[in-house]
């Protein structure tokens, strides 16, 4: 006989301190099969912040948790350009000592190599796509391939540090 109850998930979690919700595993790795090639453009875009929102909510990188430094964060990753330290520090009560300070122990990496970091993606985006190399390093502004390749590998990734 089987029972009629509705079934509950237990609100109990299983995973070590920190560790994603069990739905958002699930959700990972069911993206490739709700895409499953036909989704483009803006469907696509949609589908994924779906899941890198949920992801952030549950597991919210340490820089993200700190407001002063996520606005700082906003503006260093703006596209429209390279904010100096000024612009960055502009509104926000923070010496420029005490963001350095902040970004590193949240990040492993200075404002300044964040925004190294952050410039870098399209780069490196644009070569995974199979891009020539000549034409990246022309298109982003490197003078050779070389010079786009050692800037590439001086570049850090940021780590969580909290």
């Amino acid at each position: 006989m089987s029972s009629s109850a509705p079934q509950r998930s237990d609100p109990s979690p299983t995973g070590p301190p920190g560790a994603p919700s069990p739905d958002v595993g699930l959700a990972l790795r069911h993206v490739g099969h709700l895409d499953g090639g036909r989704w483009h453009g803006a469907q696509q875009q949609a589908l994924a912040r779906i899941v890198v929102t949920t992801v952030l909510r549950d597991n919210p990188p340490p820089m993200l948790g700190d407001n002063g430094l996520a606005r700082v964060l906003d503006r260093l990753f703006d596209p429209a350009g390279r904010p100096s330290l000024r612009e960055l520090l502009v509104g926000i009560d923070m010496s420029a000592r005490t963001l350095e300070r902040r970004c590193v122990a949240a990040t492993g990496c200075s404002a300044a190599q964040l925004g190294r970091w952050y410039r870098s993606l399209a780069v490196r985006s644009a070569l995974s796509h199979g891009d020539r190399p000549s034409d990246v390093a022309t298109r982003f502004g490197f003078s050779t391939t070389s010079s786009m390749r050692r800037a590439l590998e001086r570049v850090r990734p940021p780590a969580n540090r909290r």
